[in-house]
């Protein structure tokens, strides 16, 4: 026994000191560029201490801890850190891709004219290799025919992208590539590589597509390689020097920790929380403790380039004016005996089976108590007193009421109504997967379908009988713009924003529609407040749009300028969104903050008191606006009176009937092929404590 206990032991001393062994660390395959230095990009493995990873990659410690100043030298298993490379490889790169092509050491029979070359470095891989000059590992193989293995100190020919996007069949003849010149000054042509895309040469000039096409009428029809492309033009006018701000986006990486959210980790990195999921698709899924995302890193860059001014011509006034195109049958054709069929689709959850599902509405998915079979309610008394209203104006009309939920048997059921094909409006249903299937149904039966809630579009598309009740989030930037533009045009304009595709999208909106009066960009995350106080006025009125949606964001820069106020004459403009952050009540007054609204209700209106006092008569209770009570009495009383005017096809009429509802304005514009969408919004600000809308304002 004595001898076992021995032995047992021997093996686990053994074992410790096994464990204790350094592992052989590789170096990663993976080298990225992260603003303007090169890294590897190592993921820790078990065992993996910073003393054996700091010397598998020649640094020291302390570099690894400068560079992963988050890990605070702690690092576990799943890791991502960054390894710089050092100055003496970097310069082995650099020499390796400045080398000549013929190098005694080099592989003969495969060099490609114009190709460089690179020098192998120890534990460098084919993978890494091809990674790092954007091509494929059989393409690096192809060019170095009989290198079956690398060795430290090899040169590989490098194929140049030409010669591995083309045959030589089809190859055009070779042209001198074009390069901008050392001065910075933009050639007047290009002649297009082969591979290179519209995208790809308006990066490289700091132009947009548009803004090619416009210089090159041509290139509408496509890009062919060889093609000459104009860059400038000639000038008739003055010219003055403008700076363009270009964004380079590089990557780095970060190992999920437990407790981490989206939101703390795009606040670590200086990003929003739409860039993460932008490059992490994975995430649709849901955030997991020990997952690896990549993270985008902006780094901005300014260049001066000189703007043309377009000599402004006269134009010719015609004579003959061409009256308005009017929609001959838009004028009100009552049938005083034709009885309408209305389908009303109201989840009641009247079948006791749990069903959770989400509700297709402005705001974030909610999830639904089945049992409470009243959550609806208000929204069905809502409609019927709508319904009730127009029948004592002369509507003549059958209402079936449907209660479908968001459940395959509800669906099914309601689609299987003997009654269904036979309406002459469809309202409803409230949940996002059962509207989809009923508007199909409804697309295949020519009836109208109205989504009361929902601000996704998605279902609008072939679709010419759905009709979208709700404005989508790009049109409150719409709104901000055009509002500004007819009250503010020529007050100092400044739009502040963050890193996100979303917002970058919402400049060019303004960019558009201030063409011709030009804005003041300010991106936040790198300058802060002193980006937009550089660009403040204290001579004029400063009109500061904030077009970002996130909450910390806002609440700092709400605050930073409220402490400034005094010295400069601000007012300040947000998205809907900003309603629902906890700014501070006086900084709202005193920055006269405007924000549009998809719903806006004014309890001092005459038409909005009378509607409470029909509601608590009725159904001897209060109505209330987040339970959709409102929203419904306007989406019924809108549609169903435009079919009691227009006829069955009233959607051709919307465009020419505008109305302003309880809670929702109503402005349609022509659909074509696709269902169409109520643009009606509100604009309001907080004047004496109290909301008072500035646009429409009026019932």
């Amino acid at each position: 026994m004595k001898r076992l206990l021995i032995l047992l032991h021997l093996v686990s001393a053994a074992m410790v000191l096994f464990a204790q062994q350094p592992q052989k660390i590789q170096r990663s395959e993976i080298i990225e560029e992260i603003g303007g230095k090169s890294y590897y990009i190592h993921l820790v493995r078990e065992g993996q201490t910073l003393q054996g990873i700091a010397s598998a990659y020649q640094v020291s410690i302390s570099e690894i801890n400068d560079e992963n100043p988050r890990f605070k030298g702690d690092i576990d298993a799943g890791d991502v850190i960054k390894i710089p490379l050092r100055s003496n490889e970097a310069r082995q790169r650099e020499a390796a891709n400045d080398a000549p092509a013929t190098t005694p050491q080099a592989p003969t029979g495969a060099a490609q004219s114009g190709s460089k070359t690179h020098t192998v470095l120890s534990q460098e891989t084919f993978f890494g290799i091809a990674r790092r000059y954007d091509i494929t590992v059989p393409e690096l193989r192809a060019a170095n025919p009989g290198v079956e293995s690398l060795q430290p100190g090899q040169i590989l020919h490098i194929p140049s992208k030409k010669a591995t996007s083309q045959t030589p069949a089809t190859s055009p003849p070779a042209t001198e590539r074009t390069e901008p010149s050392a001065s910075g000054q933009i050639p007047e042509t290009y002649t297009a590589q082969a591979g290179e895309t519209l995208f790809s040469i308006s990066r490289k000039f700091g132009f947009t597509v548009e803004e090619l096409i416009s210089l090159n009428p041509e290139l509408s029809e496509g890009l062919k390689a060889g093609q000459t492309i104009r860059l400038r033009k000639k000038t008739t006018g003055d010219t003055q020097f403008k700076s363009i701000q270009d964004t380079i986006t590089s990557y780095t990486y970060h190992r999920v920790r437990r407790g981490e959210t989206l939101f703390g980790i795009g606040r670590e990195y200086g990003i929003g929380v739409d860039d993460i999921l932008e490059n992490n698709p994975h995430l649709i899924d849901g955030l997991q403790p020990r997952q690896v995302l990549k993270i985008p890193v902006y780094e901005i860059k300014t260049r001066r380039v000189v703007r043309e001014v377009t000599p402004v011509e006269p134009v010719e006034v015609p004579t003959d004016t061409v009256p308005a195109i009017v929609h001959l049958d838009c004028y009100p054709m009552p049938d005083p005996g034709k009885v309408y069929n209305i389908a009303l689709m109201v989840p009641f959850f009247l079948d006791p089976k749990p069903v959770s599902t989400d509700l297709d509405t402005l705001g974030t998915a909610a999830e639904v108590n089945p049992y409470q079979s009243y959550e609806f309610m208000q929204f069905y008394y809502g409609a019927m007193l709508a319904i009730d209203s127009l029948g004592e104006a002369g509507l003549n009309a059958k209402v079936f009421v449907y209660d479908i939920d968001n459940s395959p048997e509800s669906i099914i059921k309601v689609l299987e109504e003997p009654d269904l094909p036979d309406m002459d409006l469809i309202i409803g249903p409230l949940f996002a997967n059962s509207f989809d299937q009923v508007a199909k149904f409804a697309r295949e039966h020519q009836i109208r379908i109205i989504n009361p809630l929902s601000a996704r579009r998605e279902f609008l598309l072939n679709n010419p009988y759905a009709i979208k009740a709700q404005p989508s989030a790009k049109d409150q930037v719409n709104l901000i713009a055009s509002y500004i533009k007819d009250n503010f045009a020529y007050h100092n304009i400044i739009v502040v924003r963050q890193f996100s595709f979303s917002e970058t999208a919402s400049l060019e909106i303004f960019k558009r529609k201030f063409s011709e009066y030009g804005i003041n960009e300010v991106i936040y995350i790198r300058d802060s407040l002193e980006g937009v106080r550089r660009n403040l006025d204290s001579l004029q009125e400063n009109i500061i749009v904030g077009l970002s949606t996130d909450n910390v964001f806002i609440m700092d820069l709400v605050r930073k300028l409220n402490d400034i106020r005094s010295t400069y004459q601000i007012t300040c403009f947000g998205m809907q969104e900003w309603e629902d952050f906890a700014l501070d009540t006086d900084h709202i007054v005193n920055l006269q903050l405007h924000l549009p609204a998809y719903s806006f209700i004014d309890y001092d209106a005459e038409p909005v008191k009378q509607f409470i006092r029909s509601f608590r008569a009725k159904y001897n209770t209060e109505p209330l606006p987040n339970k959709f009570a409102f929203s419904a009495f306007d989406v019924t009383w809108y549609f169903v009176n435009a079919m009691v005017k227009f006829g069955e096809a009233f959607d051709e009429c919307l465009p020419s009937y505008h109305y302003r509802g309880l809670q929702l304005p109503f402005t349609f514009e022509p659909h074509g092929h696709h269902g169409m969408e109520n643009k009606g919004l509100t604009m309001y600000r907080l004047q004496n404590f109290s909301k008072v809308e500035v646009y429409p304002n009026h019932y």
